[in-house]
Formats: C-alpha cells, structure tokens, sequence
C-alpha cells in the first residue's frame, strides 16, 4: 500500500493547505498509537497532473535538520532574544 492509499484509508487530517502554479497542496497528519505522527506533503505535478505524497518530518527542528543534510540528532544552535 502507497502512501496515496494509506492517507486516503486512514482519513489525514489536513494541517494546512496553499496554492501554487502546479495546484493545491496539503500537508496531511496520521497520529500513529505507538511511533511519531507520520506527516505528508500532499502535491501536483504542473505537466502530468499526477498527485504526489512526500513524506516529511513531523516536526519543524527536524525538518530544517534533513533541509541542512542534518541527522534528527544533530543539535541546533538556538537563539535567545
């Protein structure tokens, strides 16, 4: 089973949504019972149509650390205001 079918089955909450050229996207959740929330970016290919679902991190901290080339586990720096 795809992540598609996966999504659709277990009824994602939309997190949130925006437009852009290519179309609608959505950031979908699945709270799981036992393991972190599994979180996809739902998209459209602008020249086939096709719908996409990417998996991202369900947390900012680790998506900005896999956006770096990061492992979840690197520590950040922080800034204090």
């Amino acid at each position: 089973m795809g992540y598609e079918a996966f999504m659709n089955e277990a009824q994602a909450e939309v997190i949130d949504s925006d437009v852009d050229p290519g179309g609608k996207r959505q950031l979908l959740r699945v709270t799981m019972a036992r393991d972190e929330d599994l979180v996809c970016l739902s998209v459209l290919c602008p020249s086939t149509a096709r719908q996409y679902i990417i998996r991202v991190p369900p947390r900012c901290s680790h998506a900005i650390r896999r956006r770096r080339g990061l492992r979840a586990s690197t520590i950040l720096p922080t800034i204090t205001r």
